[in-house]
């Protein structure tokens, strides 16, 4: 029995902190073991950050979710040939080849910023073009389906200097995130203005997020799939915006005036 006793009791635990204004998850391993000391038994504690762990274990379910997805897709689109709906098929096997290619994009795209491996190249740009290329993008895309994105430009003076590459990647993502939380026949809307002379993209959707999820949602260990959505996920998004475009990243939300997230250039 007192072998049975001083047998260790091992589990995990995941406690929330906030550093320089922001709240992060920190995820540990527990042991513990019962143990006499000087005749006295008391029980020792242990804890192991496995805070690293954790987060690549959620980014791989979360990308393999995704690959799933898009795999299906492909699948029920390939059925379409065989009852000759060719031209629709045909449209939308290379839209979801595309979505796969871009999910491995964003997978290595992330890995590459956070190890300081990546490299920005900002040229001046017109935010009317980052507007056009989202349109091309969603109008094809699977996520769209049954679903609006509305665009508006809100500034005449609609030139950046920043990354394209980086910007869509970031927009996208959100994007996507937003049409994951929004029904059939729901809008999301996209704009652009400056606010206070800054180039800013805004992303609308109606809808509040959950309260339990809006205090952490830009966290790098959010676990669940309806912040994270596809490619980047929202700690991905602000990661890519404040390291590499400079940017600032911010999110109102509530269910009276819905859910708009806020991408700020410099």
């Amino acid at each position: 029995m007192a072998d049975q006793q001083r047998i260790p009791v091992d589990a995990a635990r995941c406690v929330s902190r906030t550093r320089d204004g922001e709240t992060e998850e920190v995820n540990f391993a527990v042991r513990c073991t019962p143990i006499l000391l000087a005749g006295e038994p008391i029980v020792a504690v242990v804890l192991r950050d496995i805070t690293e762990e954790k987060r690549r274990e959620i980014l791989n379910q979360l990308f393999m979710h995704d690959v799933k997805g898009v795999i299906q897709g492909l699948m029920g689109y390939g059925e379409l040939l065989s009852e000759h709906n060719v031209e629709r098929a045909a449209r939308m096997i290379v839209s979801l080849a595309s979505q796969l290619n871009e999910l491995f994009d964003s997978q290595a795209l992330l890995k590459n910023a956070e190890a300081g491996q990546l490299v920005a190249t900002p040229a001046i740009i017109d935010a009317g073009e980052i507007i056009r290329r989202l349109q091309s993008t969603f109008s094809v895309h699977t996520a769209a389906y049954g679903k609006t994105l509305e665009t508006r430009m809100l500034s005449d003076e609609s030139r950046l200097f920043t990354d394209s590459r980086l910007l869509l990647r970031v927009l996208i993502s959100i994007i996507m995130r937003a049409l994951e939380m929004i029904p059939r026949d729901g809008s999301v809307i996209v704009g652009f203005e400056r606010r206070g002379n800054r180039p800013t993209f805004s992303v609308w959707h109606a809808g509040a997020v959950p309260s339990t999820m809006a205090a952490t949602i830009f966290s790098r260990n959010i676990s669940s799939s309806a912040t994270e959505g596809y490619g980047l996920g929202t700690y991905g998004v602000k990661f890519l915006s404040e390291h590499y475009l400079g940017a600032e990243v911010a999110f109102t939300s509530s269910e009276e005036e819905g859910t708009t997230f806020l991408v700020m250039l410099p």
